[in-house]
């Protein structure tokens, strides 16, 4: 870890942090659909940021944490083709089960490119 508490080789995509800003891209934003993710986009200022929303209808504290950490490391993997000043909301629908990191980053990677919002 460096002095600021952070991990060392680990670029930290920026983050939607307030509940009014998500509440703003809910109510706002465009919705594209897959089966796992929905997604909102709302144009935002600055660079593009996402926050992640899991209710419980994906499953128990253990589900949702396993969908959030997946739809985390999507964005991680995706945020830096994103085009734009968007802010972005990442709804996980229902179960994940076994879904794996790289099939949630193609479903939601063809969610960013159905919004146009990706290179």
């Amino acid at each position: 870890m460096d002095a600021a508490g952070r991990r060392a080789g680990r670029v930290s995509a920026p983050r939607l942090r307030h509940g009014d800003d998500i509440r703003r891209v809910l109510r706002e934003g465009t919705s594209r659909r897959s089966g796992r993710v929905i997604l909102y986009v709302a144009p935002g200022d600055g660079p593009p940021r996402a926050a992640w929303v899991t209710g419980r209808r994906v499953g128990g504290a253990v589900a949702r944490n396993r969908a959030r950490r997946l739809l985390r490391e999507a964005w991680r993997t995706l945020w830096s083709r994103v085009e734009g000043d968007r802010d972005l909301v990442f709804v996980a629908r229902g179960p994940f089960g076994r879904a794996t990191a790289h099939e949630v980053t193609e479903e939601i990677e063809d969610l960013l490119a159905k919004a146009d919002v990706i290179r």
